[in-house]
């Protein structure tokens, strides 16, 4: 069995994330200081808003977990405390699951150990155990310190007759008499800690667990059962209890501090933590979406913990598709896929050049079960065998590793990993797909070890320092008596490079800026793969790239944007309203305010670097939506939804008042459409809707609901239904909705609610499966506001037109081309021109007066229409050919006209911008975003009238 655990940073504007494992509303928060965050941020959670919350550990990581009743109150709390100082991050808890194990027959001894060839193995594929067991056995250090591999996973069965003798307990701590005696900061911790429970009950369980332990350090020697790879070990048992990322968390805190106590009252208190076990983690997941996962084992690696974890039980690249643990970059871990008794790879494990370190024997393996032995497979049983041997070599008759652990704990580390690694042996189902191209091997490793008391070391504890141009080798082993030589290459390529006869502190010259190179590391003693070493990646400096994240200022009309600056860069930022068309300016700061935007707006916003230092261009930053303050809307806490089932049908288009909202499939079957609103509306008046249903294939009858906050408390009452349907209907869904005379000024919320079953709240139910829910934002007018503008208007000779108020008053602008369904919106205090405009095109435009946080009612509509151009050199722009149509991807467009605009329209007159190419007379014109259906296909020039040609687009 392999359980799984991930963690992902989350950006409410940008959210792309599957959600299943995510734990609804409860969020993980890492703070910057133990001493004075933790006391600050005490009043933050006394928030009504928070249901509870929990200190997760107060070191290393300093970590809380806080829950929410609704994810809109999470949405505002979190957006309010990701500016509070002394928050460093904000991420969501998920859930850790176990995996299913290959339900393979098994083997009746321990083949991994010493392999004879018997159930077809191969003869010689093993660890050699019989070979390491002649160095060490496990138990103690040269210096007497007892070893101890902390293994946190789902407990142990303490009374398993081969773990009596094995099992860590606290001394230090008297059972249960309320105290904590030893001061770690946890009570009555004698067996070990229960994450959930608070408590030391961790001897009563473990299925999984207990197997882990068992090949780790079942007591060898004593005549009964199977022996583990070490006959003598403490297993510090740590159970997370519940499945989730926050008690994972604060299980890898429990060694954490245990280590961090031995290490500073020299060895009195605490216990000396040689290695942790993970045999659970994430599939398809990267190291960048985890920060605090591979925080924590930096955080273990600094106090002398070296860590090892499972790769997926999935045929999967690591490096390209993701996996956590292994694909996090921490030199403190150790990463594991599963080899077979055939010395092969197994088909079902996780490989990759980068991110996974070696292989290890876990099919079919024998030793411990629960209550009995038996067989033990998948990478949960492979990734033991190698935490066994980390622990073993501890145990070496050798002071050298011992007084480095003393002295530098972290360095004992690296040189560790690093002999460990270099005593692999090759293995060709392994070349390539895994940094050593090699499998665990016991007495090489063990021998490497060994060497640090001999005249001749492997040069181990390998760091590195790069630079843009240039990458120094350092490491902390004694080579004075041996030649050192490294290999390098840049990823990409297939010659090596070698140098030879180096020293630490060795600089390899001359390279890329921004490249990944491959290095290897040899000297003429030890055990290494191939002779040269396994390899390390390491990524020179100079990279040219867009800001990480956007921070925002936002009030009525203008927006405070700002990012990380970086050295001798400029700034593209892209920028466009709701609906709008692009603008680009360049900065040479990294802070930029947004000035004169309109009240309750959404803008999208993008950054490209331009670094001057290489002349280079980054690609843009992900876009960001931010928004101007927008009253009631968005600064309420409503009620919110789980995921909802829309993948067959849902809310297409929204018409209010003449207005339209295009709305949409989406991801989790709620969208916030805020940003977008064109309709005012009067107090007691009635104005006229129709939502159009969009369906995948079949069609089915839905209900509709619409609520709105007329008061603006936040609250949908039951007196709030402005509509609900009668009987299900199909396609469309019509009626009217009447704004009650007491309704309160300024925008506030609607929400409308598309359901397949009858719906009896405006919340969320847990029989409320399929549907679709969007809420938007609406202003009620103001009647103390009123329309005085006196806007008139002028077309120029270039097609632009001009609009002015001589009243100087400023003015709220929706305009449209008559052949387009949506508005356009802009405000203005004196004159505004609109340029673009095509020739003989009739210009819609209606206008409001603004007023200090709210709008007038709007004017009537008003047509302009530009000048028709006569152009005889316009005549030969016509389209000669459209094909194919039907089409699944692209149509060409084979013409002598110059387009600047191609729009697809569907039937509902729902418009998308499409993007093109021209080569020669050919327009090559992507479709593959659009939707199965009929479309007009609107081309735009320079020139004369629109054309429209009609296709059909299939898959």
């Amino acid at each position: 069995m392999r359980l799984r655990i991930f963690l992902i940073i989350i950006i409410f504007n940008a959210y792309k994330i599957c959600a299943q494992d995510i734990i609804e509303n409860e969020f993980i928060i890492q703070l910057k200081s133990e001493a004075k965050s933790f006391t600050s941020f005490q009043t933050s959670l006394r928030s009504s808003a928070i249901e509870s919350y929990w200190n997760i550990s107060k070191s290393p990581l300093h970590l809380y977990t806080v829950k929410f009743s609704d994810s809109t109150k999470a949405k505002s709390w979190v957006q309010s405390m990701s500016l509070h100082a002394d928050v460093l991050g904000i991420y969501p808890n998920h859930r850790i699951k176990p995996r299913k194990i290959p339900n393979d027959p098994g083997f009746t001894n321990q083949w991994q150990y010493i392999n004879t060839g018997t159930n077809n193995g191969k003869v010689g594929a093993d660890m050699d155990m019989d070979l390491a067991w002649n160095l060490a056995t496990g138990g103690m250090t040269p210096d007497g310190d007892t070893i101890v591999v902390c293994v946190v996973d789902d407990g142990l069965n303490g009374s398993h007759p081969d773990m009596q003798g094995n099992i860590w307990f606290n001394y230090n701590e008297i059972p249960q008499n309320g105290i904590d005696d030893d001061e770690n900061g946890y009570i009555d911790d004698f067996k070990g800690y229960n994450v959930e429970l608070d408590n030391d009950d961790v001897l009563n369980s473990g299925v999984h667990g207990t197997s882990v332990s068992g090949i780790i350090g079942a007591k060898g020697n004593n005549g009964i059962g199977v022996s583990g790879i070490n006959w003598n070990v403490k297993i510090m048992v740590v159970d997370y209890d519940i499945a989730d990322e926050a008690h994972a968390l604060a299980a890898y805190a429990y060694p954490y501090q245990m280590r961090k106590l031995y290490n500073e009252s020299n060895g009195k208190k605490g216990a000396f933590v040689v290695a942790t076990n993970s045999s659970w983690g994430s599939d398809n997941l990267f190291a960048k979406d985890a920060p605090l996962w591979c925080n924590m084992y930096d955080s273990l690696g600094k106090v002398g913990i070296l860590n090892v974890g499972a790769t997926a039980n999935d045929n999967i690249d690591v490096d390209f598709y993701g996996d956590m643990p292994t694909s996090c970059e921490s030199e403190f871990l150790i990463s594991v896929t599963n080899v077979n008794n055939k010395d092969v790879k197994v088909g079902n494990a996780g490989y990759g050049r980068k991110s996974i370190d070696l292989g290890s024997f876990g099919n079919q393996a024998y030793t411990l079960t629960s209550n009995d032995y038996g067989i033990f497979a998948g990478t949960s049983s492979a990734t033991p065998h190698v935490t066994g041997v980390v622990a073993l070599a501890y145990s070496l008759p050798c002071m050298e590793l011992t007084a480095i652990a003393k002295t530098n704990p972290s360095e004992a580390c690296l040189i560790l990993k690093d002999l460990l690694l270099n005593g692999t042996t090759y293995n060709e189902s392994l070349q390539n797909v895994s940094t050593t191209s090699a499998r665990i091997n016991a007495h090489k490793a063990l021998e490497n070890v060994s060497a640090l008391c001999g005249n001749c070391a492997p040069p181990a504890g390998i760091t590195f320092e790069q630079k843009d141009k240039s990458i120094s080798i350092h490491w902390a082993t004694n080579t004075s008596n041996t030649t050192v030589k490294t290999r390098y290459r840049s990823i990409d390529e297939l010659g090596w490079t070698e140098i030879a006869n180096i020293q630490t502190g060795f600089t390899i010259q001359n390279l890329n800026n921004c490249t990944e190179y491959e290095i290897q590391i040899s000297n003429n003693c030890g055990n290494f793969v191939n002779g040269n070493g396994y390899s390390k990646f390491i990524k020179t400096n100079g990279c040219c790239e867009a800001p990480s994240t956007i921070s925002t200022v936002a009030i009525a009309d203008s927006i405070t944007i700002s990012w990380a600056e970086s050295p001798n860069t400029d700034y593209e930022v892209h920028m466009r309203p709701f609906d709008g068309a692009w603008s680009v300016f360049t900065v040479d700061t990294n802070e930029v305010v947004l000035k004169d935007l309109l009240f309750c707006s959404q803008l999208e916003v993008s950054i490209t670097s331009l670094c001057r230092t290489y002349d280079e261009v980054s690609l843009p930053s992900p876009t960001q939506h931010i928004y101007t303050s927008c009253g009631s809307c968005l600064s309420r806490d409503y009620c919110s939804f789980n995921s909802k089932d829309n993948a067959f049908e849902w809310i297409d288009t929204l018409h209010i008042a003449g207005d339209i909202y295009p709305i949409g499939q989406s991801q989790k079957g709620y969208e916030l459409s805020s940003g977008q609103n064109t309709s005012i509306l009067e107090k007691g008046k009635s104005y006229a809707f129709s939502a159009k249903i969009g369906y995948k294939s079949s069609v089915f009858p839905e209900y509709l609901y619409i609520y709105a906050d007329w008061n603006q408390d936040g609250i949908f009452g039951i007196d709030e239904l402005s509509f609900s349907s009668s009987e299900s209907t199909q396609n469309v869904i019509s009626g009217e909705i009447e704004v009650p005379i007491t309704s309160l000024s300024g925008v506030t919320r609607f929400r409308v609610m598309m359901s397949y079953e009858i719906l009896d709240s405006p919340c969320d139910k847990i029989d409320f499966t399929y549907g679709h829910i969007a809420d938007i934002c609406i202003i009620i007018a103001d009647e103390n506001c009123l329309n005085l503008t006196q806007t008139t208007f002028q077309v120029n000779h270039d097609n632009s037109v001009t609009f002015k108020n001589p009243s100087n008053n400023s003015t709220l602008i929706l305009y449209r081309d008559s052949t387009e369904l949506l508005w356009k919106k802009a405000s203005f205090t004196g004159a505004m021109t609109i340029n673009d405009i095509d020739s003989c095109t009739v210009l819609q435009f209606k206008t409001a007066e603004i007023c200090t946080d709210n709008f007038s009612t709007f004017s009537e509509e008003k047509n302009i229409k530009t000048d028709c151009i006569n152009n005889t050199q316009d005549t030969n722009n016509k389209i000669s050919k459209i094909f194919p149509n039907p089409a699944s991807s692209q149509i060409i467009l084979v013409s002598d006209i110059q387009p600047y605009e191609i729009v697809a329209i569907d039937i509902t007159g729902k418009s998308s911008i499409l993007h093109f190419d021209k080569a020669g007379t050919s327009i090559v014109v992507s479709i593959h975003t659009l939707l199965d259906g009929f479309y007009i296909l609107s081309v735009k020039s320079k020139l004369g009238k629109n054309l429209y040609f009609p296709f059909i687009k299939q898959n």
